[in-house]
C-alpha cells in the first residue's frame, strides 16, 4: 500500500546545501551523541526544520558513507515533527564511531540529540 504524500516527504525546502551548511557549522551549537555530532542553528527565514549531512571520505568507502546519509535522512523524514520549525541541523559522524548496525540505533542516537537541541533551542 502506497503511503499518502504529505508531511513524511523529504522536500527540497527541508534540505541544507552549500552556504547554508557552512553557516550552521560556523554559528551553530554542537551536540554530540554516541555515533554522530549535530550542529543546531535557529534560522528565522523558514518555517520548516532543515537537514544537511556532512561526511568525510575518511569515514569509509562510498557504501558506508551513503548508508550513513540514507539512515540520517530517513530518521529526519520520519521524526521531523519532533523538531521546532525554523531549526537547521547539520549531522556528521563522530571520529572513530562505528557504523550503526541498523536504523533503530541511528534513530535512537539522533532522537536523543534532537530533543537536547530542542530543549536548548527553546
Amino acid at each position: 500500500m502506497k503511503p499518502k504524500s504529505g508531511s513524511f516527504r523529504f522536500r527540497k525546502t527541508e534540505r541544507l546545501r552549500g552556504r547554508a551548511i557552512q553557516l550552521v557549522l560556523k554559528r551553530g551549537r554542537w551536540v554530540s551523541g554516541l555515533r554522530v555530532r549535530t550542529a543546531v542553528f535557529s534560522s528565522s527565514n523558514t518555517g520548516v526544520p532543515r537537514l544537511g549531512v556532512v561526511i568525510s571520505r575518511a569515514y569509509g568507502n562510498a557504501v558506508h558513507r551513503n548508508r550513513f546519509k540514507r539512515l540520517v535522512r530517513e530518521v529526519f523524514r520520519l521524526r521531523k515533527s519532533l523538531l521546532s520549525p525554523g531549526v537547521d541541523l547539520v549531522v556528521m559522524p563522530r571520529k572513530g564511531a562505528p557504523m550503526p548496525a541498523d536504523f533503530h540505533e541511528m534513530e535512537e542516537d539522533l532522537i536523543k540529540l534532537w530533543t537536547q537541541a530542542k530543549a536548548a533551542h527553546e
